[in-house]
């Protein structure tokens, strides 16, 4: 049991470590100007306009396909706490994804996401207020699957540790 311990321990130093060396400093207080702002708005009111797009092809697809059909109850069955229609876009953009998170989750986790990775993006709501009036609208959120995690500590320190200890 203690061998398990120092290699949980050591794996995580190495990542705390490695993550410290990675990261440049970022600037506190980011200024950007009316044209970034509206080049970021255009782009991210594209990506939401994708997402729909995808939701309407994916109810159309489950209506007539039983593999579609399928395909999207296996997907509910694995991201039950996710809306329908996320299930859907997860279903129309990787439908053998198993686990999601994003970037800075698996980091977090203990993970380093590949270069170029896969992504799903999905519908996260987002409450704001616009004058006097409280409003609710959709912000796109990008999330990787665990195939384009790599270094994951469950994957690649504990299973074969357990299995030692095991057989």
């Amino acid at each position: 049991m203690q061998d398990f311990e120092n290699i949980i321990s050591r794996v995580t130093q190495q990542n705390a470590d490695e993550k410290a060396k990675s990261e440049p400093s970022k600037p506190e207080n980011r200024k950007f100007t009316e044209e970034q702002r509206k080049e970021y708005g255009k782009m991210m009111a594209e990506k939401r306009q994708y997402c729909y797009d995808l939701i309407a092809q994916g109810y159309r697809s489950v209506a007539v396909n039983v593999d579609a059909m399928r395909d999207f109850l296996r997907v509910e069955s694995r991201f039950e706490k996710k809306s329908v229609n996320n299930n859907l876009l997860i279903m129309m953009q990787n439908p053998e994804a198993t686990e999601l998170k994003t970037s800075k989750e698996w980091e977090k986790a203990g993970g380093k996401v590949v270069e170029n990775p896969d992504k799903v993006f999905i519908l996260e709501s987002s409450h704001f207020t616009k004058g006097d009036v409280k409003r609710v609208g959709f912000n796109i959120k990008e999330l990787i699957d665990i195939s384009n995690v790599k270094d994951y500590i469950f994957m690649d320190v504990l299973v074969p540790a357990i299995k030692k200890a095991i057989y």
